[in-house]
């Protein structure tokens, strides 16, 4: 268990966790990915993605806090109950956790609990994707040595984790598709520090996700409609004061990057088009 010393110490140390609860949230997040790349079967069938592993594994330092943890599956048929088995038998009581999973639907959803010295309890959250994009995107997978050092535990692994590219990609149609302010936050960082390409990543988002009726028109109304209500907003300012979103962070010019990259998927749209005219 976590010791209300050992959650300070991460607390000076840690970037951006606001106080001991969100220290300890990050530690058993850390955690929780270096037992993933521990675990044999588990690092070979499950691949880290969203803005945990982008924050705590993919930027140099952490930008923004992040609560839950997003998993691609990189197999679309396999036989689920031996990774389930796996949270039972070795990710859960590593943690000194319970473990509650929900295989129902696209995603398969695990609920960690963890008994806690600073809070009544700590609820860890994991979503493994299983659609076909989603084994789509986990094919890009590169490892990464994830590693820390703490009172509480000292460790690393090498873990699967989705290119920056891909990551990108998947922001980009998440923009579109639901009110986390955030999704804009992790782009710009991505574009702004790790120096990704608006073509790079507007080709991955053509040959990932087939989205039903997608226009580059629609994609612009985001910015130019849904992110000028008060929701929205109201949104932005919650995320920003919760440590979601990084102090000093530009909405104008994250709104400027995705419409960048949705130039560039427009642009990449109309040649498939003209490509296909010709075959």
């Amino acid at each position: 268990m976590i010791t209300p010393p050992d959650a300070t110490a991460w607390r000076m140390a840690s970037p951006v966790a606001l106080n001991v609860a969100q220290a300890e949230q990050e530690m058993l997040l850390r955690r929780l990915i270096i037992e993933l790349g521990s675990d044999p079967l588990l690092n070979s069938t499950v691949v880290c993605s969203g803005g945990t592993t982008l924050h705590q594994v993919l930027l140099p330092a952490p930008r923004r806090y992040s609560e839950d943890l997003d998993l691609l599956l990189s197999n679309d048929t396999p036989v689920l109950k031996p990774l389930c088995d796996r949270w039972h038998e070795a990710i859960a009581p590593n943690l000194g956790a319970s473990v509650k999973i929900d295989t129902r639907g696209e995603f398969v959803k695990f609920r960690l609990t963890i008994p806690s010295q600073l809070q009544s309890m700590v609820v860890i959250k994991a979503e493994l994707a299983r659609r076909s994009h989603h084994v789509r995107a986990a094919a890009s997978a590169q490892s990464h040595t994830v590693a820390m050092s703490s009172g509480w535990f000292s460790g690393s692994a090498s873990v699967a984790c989705v290119d920056p590219v891909t990551l990108a990609a998947s922001k980009v149609a998440a923009i579109r598709g639901r009110n986390k302010p955030r999704d804009l936050s992790d782009l710009l960082d991505m574009k702004v520090i790790l120096g990704l390409s608006d073509t790079a990543v507007a080709l991955r988002f053509v040959s990932l996700f087939r989205i039903p009726q997608w226009t580059a028109g629609k994609a612009r109304r985001v910015v130019s409609e849904f992110h000028a209500t008060a929701r929205f907003q109201q949104s932005l300012q919650q995320e920003i004061v919760n440590g979601f979103i990084p102090s000093g962070f530009s909405l104008q010019q994250a709104q400027n990057v995705y419409l960048g990259i949705v130039n560039e998927v427009e642009k990449a749209l109309k040649a498939r088009e003209a490509t296909a005219k010709t075959d």
